[in-house]
């Protein structure tokens, strides 16, 4: 996949389904069935896999204060941040994981940035403590990303006004 407005992009299993939203994210499942899943975090059902790239404004933050900005669950199911380079950028990685019914729901997310404007988070996840067994996939589409930048200016066209000179008045 590869943004066409903010040039990020990632490399995803060709059977995974994409579902994108241009200028801002990107979301493969490895199962159709297993996305309601993951915007609940149901304690039971598919053991799918995600991948996500996301580009978001820093708006002036720093990549600490979106780290810490973005934990959705209790502090106590995250690693402590790990440095990393991501896309040939200094980066963060967060992990984190918690127990569910059907067993073990594992992740990770990375953050970095090319450009003072965006920063791109890609994350992973599986259910049912199927993460382990997606990882050798997970290093391979993390080594492809490429990190969101700001779109070039457009150029301004300039109109030139010529003046015509006239003799002086009399």
């Amino acid at each position: 996949y590869k943004d066409e407005s903010l040039a990020f992009g990632i490399k995803y299993p060709s059977n995974w389904k994409l579902r994108k939203q241009t200028g801002a994210q990107a979301v493969v499942f490895s199962e159709e069935a297993a996305a309601d899943r993951f915007n609940k975090y149901d304690a039971e059902g598919m053991a799918g896999a995600k991948i996500a790239i996301t580009a978001m404004k820093a708006d002036g933050k720093t990549l600490d204060q979106i780290v810490a900005d973005s934990k959705e669950f209790e502090a106590t199911v995250y690693t402590a941040p790990e440095k990393v380079t991501l896309g040939g950028a200094p980066g963060t990685k967060l992990g984190y994981s918690f127990e569910l019914a059907d067993g073990k729901y594992q992740g990770e997310k990375y953050f970095a940035m090319k450009d003072s404007m965006y920063v791109t988070v890609v994350e992973f996840g599986a259910f049912g403590g199927t993460f382990d067994a997606y990882r050798k996939s997970f290093d391979e589409i993390l080594a492809s990303v490429e990190l969101a930048v700001a779109p070039a200016p457009k150029e301004v066209k300039v109109d030139t006004i010529q003046a015509k000179s006239e003799p002086a008045p009399p």
